[in-house]
This record gives structure tokens, sequence and C-alpha cells, in this order.
């Protein structure tokens, strides 16, 4: 009898009802709960767009907001189907982990506004809750298959003009999820050739995305367009163009060659490990592995080498002359001989240059972000040329082996030969480590 009452209270949106209903039956919420699916006083409310009595029943019962009903829908999948945004924005504002609820066929709350274009939510939801962009439904589809699949390009433009400004996916992340598959092995490019879309697919070409990848049956994008039978023939000659554009002589002859075989899996771990490999695999392995805590020490003790080289460079042993003599020694000349001082100022500078090395390597392979090397760069080339300048400053007197009269020329040529060999080296850990993921894969 409660239940009932319940029920009227929540198609009525009458908050006094529902905790008349608590007050005649202490238990009425409870056997909601108990079930594994049920049709909750929160599903009658969202699906009624009464926004208040959905909030009470919330505070009161949270659990009630990530039940599935028996058709497999949350409260907020429901508010959506009926069009009350007011109420699915008040549901965010208390859980925003709700545009994450899975339903039906594994379909979320933000699956559902990208396939219906409702672009005012979609970008709302991507703003409350970013990682919505990551989750798939059972057929392994992400938001951008289903806008590719459902003709949503603005959507899509969305999704993607998103990935590139946010700062929460680093270059890795935007890779695997604009490259990720479905059940079908079907890429987002797969699925807008498949539906002969021209504008989705320079789109997608625009974020540099596998033009080479295959789906199950072995077929790249262009070998599903070249397929194709039905659709626009002028979209499709358009989208023909795009892709050959992008793959050059090697995508012209896809259409007219057999289809690329992919690799098995077990015939790529028999295959024998090449040396550039092994070579990877020994250089690499030891840092890929390191914890997050290891690889934070690991870069706190190189700052601290750093360091210690720096003053040591301005501390060399037996000091500074104090003051000037008739033989052109003058204040703050070392009084180290300049052999002595050569070997000491050059084991010095090895042992900055290799922390400096080690340092851009680690942040290369643990961020993967260019743009954070080549800042450390920077930095290590400013911090380059103030070694040089303090160099210049006490060394010892009667230099045989400097001629230069001007250090601002000598000093620039330095930083920008220090600069050259960290981006080569920078070059070679990213290469050593796309080697070492090949291997792993």
């Amino acid at each position: 009898m409660a239940m009932e009452r319940l029920r009227r209270a929540a198609e009525a949106g009458d908050i006094d009802e529902l905790y008349n209903s608590i007050g005649e039956d202490a238990d009425v919420l409870r056997r909601y709960d108990d079930a594994e699916f049920a049709d909750t006083p929160l599903h009658v409310a969202a699906e009624r767009g009464h926004a208040d009595f959905a909030i009470a029943i919330m505070y009161l019962k949270p659990s009630f907001a990530r039940k599935l009903n028996q058709g497999g829908f949350s409260p907020i999948h429901l508010a959506l189907q009926q069009g009350h945004t007011s109420t699915v924005f008040r549901l965010l504002d208390v859980d925003k982990d709700l545009v994450r609820v899975k339903g039906k066929q594994g379909y979320t709350a933000f699956h559902y506004v990208v396939e219906n274009e409702n672009l005012e939510l979609l970008a709302q939801f991507l703003k409350d809750c970013p990682a919505c962009i990551e989750d798939v439904t059972i057929q392994k589809k992400t938001a951008l298959h289903i806008a590719a699949e459902k003709h949503r390009f603005e959507a899509l433009e969305i999704l993607v003009r998103w990935l590139e400004r946010t700062h929460l996916y680093g270059k890795v992340s935007r890779k695997h999820l604009l490259n990720a598959k479905d059940t079908d092995g079907n890429t987002v490019l797969h699925l807008a050739a498949s539906h002969i879309q021209p504008k989705m697919i320079r789109l997608l070409l625009d974020c540099m995305v596998d033009t080479k990848a295959v789906n199950s049956e072995n077929l790249t994008a262009l070998n599903v367009l070249g397929r194709q039978r039905d659709g626009v023939i002028e979209d499709k000659e358009i989208s023909l163009k795009i892709l050959h554009d992008a793959e050059g002589s090697a995508g012209l002859s896809a259409l007219f060659k057999p289809n690329p075989k992919a690799e098995p899996l077990h015939e790529k771990f028999r295959s024998r490990i090449t040396f550039l490999e092994k070579a990877a695999i020994r250089a690499l392995g030891p840092i890929m592995n390191m914890s997050v805590e290891s690889m934070n020490a690991f870069l706190v003790a190189l700052a601290l080498i750093i360091t210690a080289t720096f003053e040591s460079l301005l501390s060399p042993p037996g000091g500074v002359w104090q003051g000037n003599d008739p033989n052109g020694t003058r204040v703050s000349n070392s009084v180290m001989d300049v052999n002595t001082f050569l070997n000491f100022f050059g084991s010095l500078f090895c042992l900055a240059f290799m922390s400096f090395s080690l340092t851009i390597a680690i942040l290369q392979l643990a961020t993967g972000s260019s743009v954070i090397a080549i800042l450390a760069e920077v930095l290590m080339v400013l911090l380059t040329r103030s070694l040089y300048y303090a160099w210049w400053t006490i060394r010892p007197a009667h230099d045989i082996y400097i001629y230069s009269k001007d250090p601002d020329i000598a000093g620039l040529v330095i930083a920008l030969l220090i600069f050259s060999v960290l981006e080569a080296s920078r070059w070679f850990f990213k290469i050593f480590k796309r080697l070492y993921l090949n291997h792993r894969m």
C-alpha cells in the first residue's frame, strides 16, 4: 500500500506525500533498493520531469540514481529520453558521474546525447565529467564511433576538437581514443568511410588518425570506402580523393592490391628480436618499468647532481685569487694551473651533460609530451650558458686554449650545440621507446 502511495507521489511530484509514505512504512524505500532492477520513485520522477522530487529522493537514497529499471535505463536516461534537460542538470549537480552510468547495451547518458546530437548537453557533459568520453558500449563503441555511425558531424567535431584542446589527454591518450576499435575492429575512420562522410574523413585526417589501421576483415578505411556501392557518387569521389591524398601512392594502390594482412600476435611474439629492439629493451626497460615514486626520486637525484655540479664549478679546489698580481692574474681567477682546471671542468661538464640527457629522456619517456621535453631542453641550455660564463670568469689566467675575446659569441655557439645534441638525444629515446613498445605489444 505504501509503495503504491509512493509511486503516485512520484508521478505527481508531491514531496509531502513522499514523507507521508515513509511515515506509513519506514522500509518502503528499502524494498525498491533490494530489487535488482526496479522502477524506483526516482525513475518515475525523472521521467515526469519533477526535479525537486527527484533530488529529494536522491538525498534519501543515492543508490537509486544508479539503479536500472527492467528496460535497462537509469533515471538520467529516462529524463534525457523525455527531454527534461533541467532535471538532468539538477541530477548532475548532485552527482556528475551519473553521466557514466551504463544502461541498455552499455549506453551512457553521454552516448545518448551524442547519438541525438544534443550539442548543449554534450558540451556540458564534457565539462562536468571529462572522463565520460572514455566509456564504451558492449560493442566497444566510443562516443566518436557513435557520432560517425549516426552521421552526427557536429557532435564528432566537438568531440575531436575537445580532445585537441583539453590538457587532460596527452598525445598518447588522444591517439588511443581516435584510433580505438569496436568489436568488428572498425575505427572511427572506418565508420566514416563506410557511411561515405567526406567532412568526417577530412576532420579525422586533420587529427592524424591512423589511416593504415585494419578491421577484423583486414580492410583499411580506403578499402572499406572502395567497397561501397550505395550513397552519393560525388561524396564517394571526394572521400576517395581525401584518403588518397592522405595515404599517397601506398593508399592509392591499396584499392587494387590484396588487403594488407595484419601479423598475428603469436607470430609477432615468435619473431626474432632485432639488434635495435634488444638495445631498446636493455636501455629503456628499467626506466619504463619504474614506478612513479621511483621515477620522481630519480629526477630529484638528477636535479641534485646538476645543482652540485654548478656549485662545484663556482667553488673550484683551492679557491680563487683574491687580488690582482703583476703576472696578469686577476680577482676570481682559479688558483689551479690551466690543464688541471680544464680536466676538472671537463669532468663536471660531462657529468652535467649526462644528467641533462637523462632528465630529458625520463621526461620524454614518462610524459610522452614533446612540448615538456623541449621546454626542459631550453632550461638546460640556459643553465649551460650559465656554466659557460661561470667558467669564463674563473678560468686560470693565461689560458692558452682560449683565444676569443668575446664570450658572448662562443656562449651562443655552445648553447646551440648543446640544444642540438639534447634534441638529438630526445629523438633517439623517442625512437627507442617506440621500438620497446612495439616489442611488448
